[in-house]
């Protein structure tokens, strides 16, 4: 028979000794979490995935870079350009806060519809106003005295007829110029011929006032069968004779120092546009 040893307790001698216990000194607090499994919390999880991903993404912006190394040069360029120009923007409309209002004004008044119709005695206070400002400031017209409110008014009977006075008006109503077809001469041989005037306010110019209301003067007058229209200019008014020439109207004629205002000598430029009529004047 084979021999058995029993230990202590009746326990068979041939199985493996226990372990020994470690000494105090050697139970350190990494030996308790070996014994216990190990789990990762949620978070590691989560924080795993996103490292698997970001190796990916780094990579295709590495090749991205690699592709095009000035794009993200040239694009961080641009938005130092553009912070820089934006804090350059905010200090001037810091230091002029009215300058973007009068841009603005000036952009409603580019976009207004305007319209001509005949002149009535309630524009009489508007067209003065806009004509004194050339009576007093200006060559334009060879008047030298500020028109009444009367005298105003008398001048828009006598183009109530068949040598019309018409203004522009805007969106409200409000009347930025006028013009009018007055007779070229007093004697009645004259009579098929006649004379435009236009007159826009200040704050109008340069936005076709003028030429709406010129092109409407040249058809009311084609509507009324005449058979000429003229058109006299102070020698120098460059704006107005370009204006005249792009409606068909050609220079005729110059009269020298015809006129004195402000201590100096006027010559007044003459232009003439034939009118496409269907009336014989002779009927």
């Amino acid at each position: 028979m084979p021999l058995s040893y029993k230990g202590e307790a009746g326990q068979d001698s041939r199985a493996e000794p226990p372990l020994p216990k470690p000494p105090p000194w050697v139970a350190a607090p990494w030996v308790a979490p070996l014994a216990e499994p190990h789990r990762r919390p949620d978070t590691h999880r989560c924080r795993s995935r996103r490292s698997r991903r970001s190796p990916l993404h780094g990579s295709l912006r590495s090749l991205n870079r690699t592709a095009d190394p000035t794009r993200h040069r040239c694009r961080s360029r641009r938005s130092r350009r553009s912070r820089l120009h934006g804090s350059l923007r905010s200090l001037n409309r810091t230091a002029d806060p009215t300058r973007h209002r009068c841009r603005s004004r000036r952009s409603l008044r580019s976009r207004a519809v305007l319209t001509t119709r005949l002149a009535e005695r309630r524009d009489a206070e508007a067209i003065r106003a806009i004509y004194n400002v050339e009576v007093q400031g200006s060559t334009v017209t060879f008047d030298l005295v500020a028109r009444s409110l009367e005298e105003q008014i008398e001048w828009l009977d006598e183009h109530a007829g068949g040598h019309p006075a018409i203004v522009a008006v805007d969106d409200d109503g409000t009347v930025v110029g006028f013009g009018a077809i007055s007779p070229w001469r007093p004697r009645p041989a004259y009579s098929p011929s006649v004379e435009d005037s236009v007159y826009v306010h200040q704050e109008w110019r340069g936005k076709g006032v003028g030429r709406l209301l010129l092109e409407e003067l040249v058809r009311l007058a084609e509507a009324h069968g005449f058979h000429t229209m003229f058109a006299r200019i102070v020698g120098g008014h460059e704006t107005s004779i370009a204006l005249h020439a792009a409606c068909g109207f050609e220079t005729t004629g110059v009269e020298r120092e015809v006129g004195r205002k402000f201590g100096r000598w006027l010559d007044v430029v003459v232009m003439q546009r034939m009118l496409q009529t269907s009336t014989d004047p002779d009927t």
